[in-house]
């Protein structure tokens, strides 16, 4: 078979959508979640990085509010996240805390919009699925 293929169709979403219903505000379940499940949104769990692979708590991406406490700037590098080509929300593991623990870690729902970028990387799986 074609895993690659499959894959394309929604399994960066099937990993990344469950978070928005479970985790999320009222106001994004009902914004982003029901552009989700109409697919008129795709999204992508991003939580690998270059430097730390799939280990969340060595994570380097980091989330810092901004002065009026409404916002983050996101800043770090993701890698291997399927379907992230076309994704049009990523939900991202960040470091928020400063202490060097787990407890550190959030997640975030990231629009695509300046400032952030994707690349497709060759992988010995398939670039249908948008990694």
């Amino acid at each position: 078979g074609r895993p690659g293929f499959v894959d394309s169709l929604g399994a960066g979403w099937g990993i990344s959508a469950p978070a928005v219903f479970h985790f999320g505000s009222n106001e994004m379940r009902m914004k982003v979640g029901s552009q989700l499940l109409k697919g008129d949104k795709w999204s992508a769990l991003a939580i690998s990085e270059p430097f730390a692979g799939s280990d969340v708590a060595a994570l380097r991406c980091t989330a810092d509010k901004t002065p009026d406490g409404k916002h983050y700037i996101v800043n770090g590098i993701k890698k291997w996240i399927t379907e992230g080509m076309y994704s049009d929300y990523f939900v991202t593991a960040v470091r928020t805390g400063k202490t060097g623990t787990p407890k550190d870690v959030s997640m975030l729902l990231v629009e695509r919009g300046p400032g952030l970028d994707t690349k497709q990387i060759k992988t010995t799986y398939s670039t249908c699925c948008g990694t």
